[in-house]
């Protein structure tokens, strides 16, 4: 995706794969986002800004509506956090620090449930717990296979 002089080109068919959507006008609205994401206050677009934001969204590769969302969301929050990080990092009176540290924290927080929301998202909620190594001790019982809740028996 490229942003020059007001005009934003996004080549449809990568992009919008890349994104997971079949809807031209849904993905120019995504792009136009990350677009206005990567904005300064005075309305210059920062390339490199709008290429990190998009390629952190290709990156996650949704492969739907919800996935798009939710990776455009981790992408800007991300993008937040590290400017919050790094407005702490250098600011030197006290009372500011501590507010930008706790934005930073809030904002890293928001980013890790997010984050869980989209690994929940992408497997269906399913855990699979896998186990590497057993231990059986003189005098304990262990049994080996897959083991299902059955009836039938007391």
């Amino acid at each position: 995706m490229k942003y020059d002089q007001g005009v934003l080109t996004v080549e449809h068919p990568t992009w919008m794969k890349s994104v997971g959507t079949d809807y031209v006008r849904l993905s120019e609205v995504i792009a136009e986002q990350l677009v206005i994401l990567a904005a300064s206050s005075q309305g210059k677009v920062d390339q490199s800004e709008l290429t990190l934001l998009t390629e952190m969204v290709m990156g996650m590769a949704p492969k739907d509506h919800v996935e798009m969302m939710l990776a455009v969301q981790m992408a800007s929050v991300h993008l937040m956090s590290m400017q919050m990080a790094t407005k702490s990092r250098r600011e030197t009176v006290l009372q500011k620090h501590e507010i930008y540290a706790r934005q930073t924290n809030q904002l890293m927080r928001t980013f890790a449930a997010q984050a869980e929301a989209f690994k929940r998202y992408r497997t269906g909620g399913r855990q699979v717990v896998k186990v590497k190594h057993v231990h059986v001790h003189e005098g304990g019982q262990a049994i080996v296979g897959n083991v299902t809740k059955g009836g039938g028996g007391e």
